[in-house]
């Protein structure tokens, strides 16, 4: 049987009709390459920050749009030492929590969190050391599953009371979601009206998990010229030939894997989602490498985040 919860805190009771597949499919990813390319746009023409993933469930290649903030604290001057504050935010998109709805026939509304890594490298113009963000730890506290009181995980759960059914310590992460399911309300103004009718809710926006920002510590090459950051090429290998040259080959993890430098672990219920990641983009939008089958590829320095070194006096 699976718990999931209810708007007022309580949890609801699926039977074993539910497959166990169903409900880690739900939680992969944004969906697959195929109709993404906005994401590989950047915005007004700025710099992507796409990562490109493989899950534990399928072979398909998966985006997600996730955020990357990197702001020098002082004017880059070659040659010279500088920090930068580094943020961002892990993104679930509302069309893909809206899919999620359609494979589960269940009430949820808050993810656990397990494991989030988000590593940022800087590419060129500056030496440094990789800097990874992790989810926000003031924003994302331990809690106990069924009363929501205070826990360490450290404590292997003894925090929690054992209550109704496992009572587990986690970060549990709420979807956004609306109950305004009256006519002429603000589902039924989404064209969501089949989600009220099986849920009683529907989807009212992305699912945005921020990041706690951290500072990089940086040495300016001596050559000035620009500084680009992006999220780390994890080393995954590419196609060499055919008419998907030059397009990720992403793995399928494992849950129990060592997780990477661009990964997420998510429990679905009591069901694992292992995710690993690198930058990426889609191989058919404009920063692509141009294929045939929807898929990524490495993101180019052309599309990295800059700021300007200036030259030393």
């Amino acid at each position: 049987m699976l718990r999931l919860p209810l708007q007022d805190g309580h949890r609801l009771r699926l039977g074993t009709d539910i497959s166990p597949v169903s409900v880690l499919l739900v939680f992969l990813t944004t969906g697959p390459v195929v109709g993404c390319a906005s994401l590989s746009d950047g915005p007004d023409g700025g710099p992507v920050t796409t990562v490109a993933c493989g899950d534990n469930l399928t072979e398909d290649d998966w985006l997600l749009d996730w955020e990357l903030t990197v702001m020098p604290t002082q004017e880059i001057v070659a040659g010279e030492d500088f920090s930068a504050s580094i943020d961002g935010v892990a993104k679930l998109s509302e069309a893909f929590l809206d899919r999620a709805l359609t494979l589960i026939e269940g009430r949820v509304q808050e993810l656990n969190l397990a494991e989030l890594n988000a590593t940022v490298h800087v590419y060129d113009g500056a030496s440094g050391a990789d800097v990874t963000l992790t989810a926000d730890s003031a924003k994302y506290e331990y809690e106990c599953e069924l009363d929501g009181a205070e826990c360490d995980p450290a404590n292997r759960n003894d925090d929690c009371e054992q209550g109704f059914g496992p009572n587990r310590c986690g970060r549990f992460v709420p979807l956004p979601t609306s109950h305004d399911c009256n006519p002429g309300g603000f589902c039924e103004s989404r064209g969501k009206t089949q989600q009220c009718e099986l849920n009683d809710f529907c989807i009212s926006g992305d699912l945005e998990i921020e990041l706690g920002e951290e500072t990089g510590q940086y040495t300016a090459s001596p050559g000035g010229g620009e500084v680009l950051w992006g999220w780390a090429d994890t080393g995954f290998e590419v196609r060499d030939r055919g008419p998907n040259e030059g397009t990720w080959i992403l793995p399928m993890p494992a849950y129990s894997d060592p997780t990477g430098p661009i990964s997420l672990r998510v429990l679905a219920g009591v069901f694992p989602v292992a995710l690993e990641c690198t930058m990426g983009v889609d191989c058919k939008g404009p920063y692509g490498v141009g294929c045939v089958d929807s898929l990524s590829s490495p993101t180019p320095k052309e599309a990295l985040i800059a700021h300007p070194s200036e030259p030393a006096f």
